[in-house]
């Protein structure tokens, strides 16, 4: 959902905008009703452009000058499907699933330009490529010119079905070259990042089951996690302790890899995204 004014855009599951002038709080009047062609995943506003992240039908842009008959702009589809969408002045940061950060100038609204791109990496960047170890980027929150990509990497059509909790923080201060500035992952959330939003100098994540807010004071050159080569990994030594085994030679611990992630009302999402 997003608001403008006193009036409310709606996305459903059977992939509809609804439109509701929220005038009077208490009684919300329903005014529109407009199928979609994907699944409306977020919303945001831009003084009188409406922004969806429709998944498998990429961004829509609408004019929503008059909120009860809105007007299709145009539609960017830049790679199988948006997830999220972040506003930040004449740019839109999309979550683009496979095609991870992309950075799109919207000046023209009838015309948007995909500008920059920073795809994400795999669970494991020393392993064999294998299309179901990329990360996929699910959502996006700018604070301080970084986009902070959270990643959803369950797939019921890529066994193993790995997940991981993965946050990427790119500055898109030089739109062309988003530059990776933070790579970080939290134990609490293991399989899954499904929403990021900042508030103030505050960020904070959602997964499955947990919401937790991360400390972005700091959040230059920050890369809390490490992947060595297998050649590199100690031998594991039975006289340690399990907890200390499972940790690289640096002292980091290896990020977990998620069990399945269910919810219901998921299985449409799911399928928007394949």
């Amino acid at each position: 959902m997003a608001t403008s004014g006193t009036w409310l855009f709606a996305g459903t599951v059977d992939d509809r905008l609804l439109v509701y002038d929220i005038s009077q709080p208490t009684t919300p009047s329903q005014k529109v009703s407009l199928n979609l062609p994907g699944l409306p995943i977020e919303f945001a506003v831009s003084g009188n452009l409406l922004l969806v992240a429709d998944s498998t039908a990429g961004l829509l842009i609408y004019n929503v000058t008059t909120p009860a008959a809105p007007v299709l702009l145009s539609q960017t589809t830049p790679s199988t499907s948006v997830t999220d969408v972040a506003v930040d002045g004449n740019l839109v940061l999309l979550a683009a699933w496979d095609g991870g950060l992309v950075v799109v100038d919207f000046t023209n609204p009838a015309a948007p330009q995909m500008v920059g791109q920073a795809k994400l990496d795999t669970i494991d960047p020393y392993a064999a490529y294998q299309s179901f170890l990329l990360n996929k980027a699910a959502t996006v929150t700018v604070l301080n010119k970084i986009a902070f990509v959270g990643v959803y990497n369950a797939d019921t059509n890529d066994p193993p079905e790995n997940g991981n909790g993965m946050i990427y923080g790119f500055d898109y201060s030089e739109p062309s070259e988003p530059r990776l500035v933070y790579l970080g992952a939290n134990g609490v959330i293991a399989d899954a990042i499904l929403t990021m939003r900042s508030f103030g100098g505050r960020l904070f994540a959602g997964g499955t089951s947990t919401l937790i807010e991360f400390d972005s004071s700091q959040p230059r050159n920050v890369v809390n996690l490490f992947f060595p080569p297998n050649a590199l990994r100690p031998p594991l030594n039975p006289a340690r302790s399990p907890r200390t085994a499972r940790r690289s030679p640096a002292g980091l611990r290896q990020p977990a890899i998620g069990k399945k992630f269910r919810l219901p009302m998921r299985r449409k999402y799911d399928a928007a995204l394949r």
